[in-house]
This record gives C-alpha cells, sequence and structure tokens, in this order.
C-alpha cells in the first residue's frame, strides 16, 4: 500500500456500497474493498498505501452510481433500498395527514386574514345583484382580476413544489454536487417566477383601495403556506394591524438589536390565543 489523500478512502467507501448492491455483503470483492477502506482510514499514521495499479483496476470495476430502487445480481434486495422506500411511504403517509389536517383548519382559518377578501367578495357580490345599477359588474370584474392574479401564481407555485418534491425524493441517488454547484443552486430561486407572477401590477381595478390586502387574503384562502410563501410582509402587517395595540414605526436597526424575552412570548401566545 502507497501513501494517498483523503479522498481515496473515501472512493472506496463508495465503490463497496456499489459492490455490496452488486454482490451482496458476504461476496469476497465487498469484504475486500471494507478491508481497503479500513487500511487507508488509518494510513496516514500506519503508511500503508495501495499497490500500483489497485487503484485503477477498483476505479473501472466499482466507479459506478448504485441505480435507484433497481434489483442487483443479488436475490436479497439492497438494504439501503429497503430503507429507502420505507421512509418515502411513512414520508408520503405524515404528507397526507398534514394535507387533511391543514383542510380542515383551512376552513376556519384566521379571521383576521381572511376578511380583506370576503369583504371585497361581499361587496361585489351584492352589487352584482342589483342590475339597476349601471355600474353593478364593475366591482366583479375588478375582483376577478385580482383573483386572475393570484390564481396564476397559486398554479406555478404548485408546480414548482411538486418539481422540488420530485427532486428531492431523486436526490439521494445523485451524486453529491460540488461547492460550485451548490452556490448556483443557492442563487437561484425556485419560486422567483412565482414571486413575479404574484407582484404583477393588476390593471384597472378603480374601486379596491386595498389590492395588496385582498390578494394577500385570496392567497391565504387558497392555502396558508402558498400565502405565506408570496406575501408574508402583507399578512404580518394585517395580523399587526387588527392587534389590541396596533402597528409601531421603527427603523430596521432598531428592529433587529430587539430581544423579546422568551416568557414575554409565551404571556401574549396565551392572551392573543382565542382571537386567533
Amino acid at each position: 500500500m502507497s501513501d494517498i489523500d483523503d479522498s481515496k478512502f473515501e472512493l472506496f467507501s463508495n465503490w463497496q456500497e456499489y459492490a455490496i448492491w452488486k454482490h451482496g455483503y458476504e461476496d469476497p470483492r465487498s469484504e475486500r474493498l471494507a478491508y481497503i477502506f479500513n487500511a487507508l482510514l488509518d494510513s496516514n499514521k500506519t503508511g500503508d498505501h495501495l499497490k500500483p495499479g489497485i487503484f485503477e483496476q477498483d476505479q473501472k470495476q466499482f466507479s459506478k452510481p448504485i441505480p435507484e430502487f433497481r434489483m442487483s445480481d443479488v436475490e436479497k434486495p439492497y438494504i439501503f433500498h429497503t430503507l429507502q422506500r420505507a421512509g418515502k411511504a411513512a414520508g408520503d403517509e405524515l404528507l397526507r395527514e398534514y394535507d387533511e389536517l391543514e383542510g380542515v383548519t383551512q376552513i376556519a382559518g384566521d379571521k383576521v386574514l381572511l376578511q380583506p377578501y370576503n369583504l371585497a367578495a361581499g361587496r361585489a357580490l351584492k352589487l352584482c345583484d342589483q342590475l339597476e345599477n349601471p355600474g353593478h359588474l364593475t366591482l366583479c370584474e375588478e375582483l376577478e382580476s385580482i383573483r386572475g392574479c393570484v390564481d396564476k401564481a397559486h398554479e406555478a407555485y404548485k408546480s414548482v413544489m411538486t418539481k422540488l418534491a420530485q427532486e428531492s425524493e431523486s436526490a439521494s441517488s445523485k451524486k453529491k454536487t460540488t461547492s460550485r454547484s451548490k452556490k448556483m443552486q443557492r442563487k437561484l430561486d425556485p419560486l422567483a417566477h412565482v414571486y413575479e407572477l404574484y407582484n404583477c401590477q393588476v390593471e384597472d381595478v378603480f374601486f379596491f383601495q386595498n389590492v395588496d390586502e385582498i390578494k394577500a387574503s385570496y392567497a391565504y384562502q387558497l392555502k396558508p403556506r402558498f400565502a405565506f410563501d408570496v406575501a408574508f410582509r402583507e399578512l404580518c402587517t394585517m395580523k399587526t394591524k387588527a392587534s389590541l395595540y396596533g402597528i409601531a414605526p421603527t427603523i430596521r436597526s432598531f428592529d433587529e438589536a430587539k430581544t423579546i424575552p422568551s416568557t414575554y412570548v409565551r404571556a401574549v401566545t396565551r392572551l392573543s390565543a382565542p382571537d386567533a
């Protein structure tokens, strides 16, 4: 054996996993790679190093990705695939239960956050019934324009979230991303197009003066998580204005320097619970 850098024992660990998937735990090839990995793990202390040609030979034979959920030459299923299937089934069940709970709670929702849209819809519906009024369709048309803007963003949001969920499921079977690719992923916000659609200017709205509140309220009615992703500030502002003491203006540097004791947070939570 000869001096090798730290990355090579990591490679042998990955190659052993492939050998286990391909040939099984008890196969001599899997055991051999395990022994090499253990030897290389302490090679900086022991001075052991690989014989010439061994690394290239094993790299050619075992440097391959493990296909997701595909059976190998071994009759027994690969243990990590079994765990992955079990984890995915458990995760799907939890998501299903969460969606059911969200559906139950969404019916009632937060009265403060639902109020702007409910008031706007009530006024529009009331005016639509007044056929003798020349502008009886105006409010309905304006509200429909506001809803259309939010609906487009919501459809895009659902597509993005579905795609992210699929990518998350397949991430375990892919090779580790480099630091450069991770930086690029952080720069690209997958919801950027959703924000753009949601924040589009709603044209020809004259009678509704609180368009942003109505949009946020309608988004909350569609799906609370979607609303907080695209209109977090507006929703927080609505809750603050409806609170007992209202809203207090402050500059960001002062606000970021504040420290709120946990005891105060618990006290306020207990007091505001009935109004939530």
